[in-house]
Formats: C-alpha cells, sequence, structure tokens
C-alpha cells in the first residue's frame, strides 16, 4: 500500500516536473539562474537524502534481500500509478490532477503513519540488541 505513496513521489519526475517547467519562470536565487527543471532537481535531491536515510531501517536484518525483491515490484507499481498520473493529467484539469495526487499521497501517508510506530519500536529493538552484543562482547573480552 506504500506503491501510493510512492507514486506521489514519482509524481516529482513525471507530473510536477512537467508543470515546473511550463509555469515557473527563471529566477534568480542566490546569484544562480534557478526555473522550473532546476528546482525539480532540487528538490528531488533533497528528497533522496531525507527518505534514504530513514528507509535504510524500514527491513529487519534477515529479511533484507526479500524486502529488496519486494520494492522492485513496488517501484515498478509506483512508477505505473505515476505515468498514469501523467495521462490524466491531459483529460483533467489542473485542480483535478492536483486532487488526484494528494488523495493518493494522502493514502500514503496514512499508511506510512500506520506503520511508523511499529518501525521505531522494531529499531529501537535492534539498537538494544546490538548494544547487549557489544557489552557482552567487551565483558568476554
Amino acid at each position: 500500500m506504500l506503491e501510493f505513496l510512492l507514486s506521489t513521489e514519482f509524481q516529482l519526475a513525471n507530473y510536477i516536473s512537467i508543470r515546473f517547467a511550463q509555469e515557473i519562470p527563471e529566477q534568480s536565487l542566490f546569484g544562480w539562474r534557478i526555473g522550473g527543471i532546476e528546482l525539480t532537481g532540487l528538490l528531488r535531491t533533497e528528497n533522496t537524502i531525507l527518505v534514504v536515510t530513514y528507509l535504510a531501517h524500514l527491513p529487519p536484518e534477515h529479511a533484507r534481500a526479500s524486502y529488496l525483491a519486494v520494492s522492485g515490484m513496488r517501484n515498478s507499481l509506483a512508477m505505473l500509478v505515476s505515468a498514469i498520473t501523467v495521462i490524466l493529467s491531459t483529460f483533467l484539469e489542473k485542480l483535478g490532477t492536483t486532487l488526484w495526487i494528494a488523495i493518493l499521497g494522502g493514502i500514503g501517508l496514512i499508511l506510512f503513519i500506520c506503520i511508523t510506530p511499529a518501525l521505531d519500536k522494531r529499531v529501537k529493538i535492534e539498537q538494544e540488541e546490538g548494544h547487549k552484543k557489544a557489552v557482552s562482547a567487551e565483558t568476554a573480552n
């Protein structure tokens, strides 16, 4: 179900970048000329930095290979939803497309909020277990 949130992220490379390129005029920011395409690049860079550090903790160590395989399928589904949005945007008004993206993002966000507490709990347990192993290894030496 996180495909909805992921598809919203992929909108940055598809629908949002098209709109930015068409509608954001070039402007000066700290001496650099930035237009819609450059803004898309900055947003993708910022998003990647924030998301990758958090997503590294999603799969438990014993199941990382399985998560990697499922992640590939999830990315494909999210890219499909994102591509469909570009097609839908030719039929919908700008507000309709924005609402569509917002609904997908909202669904994904709700699912993410439901999953995050369990993820945080698991990460804390793994960190505590790692700490206990380190302490017992030091004690054994």
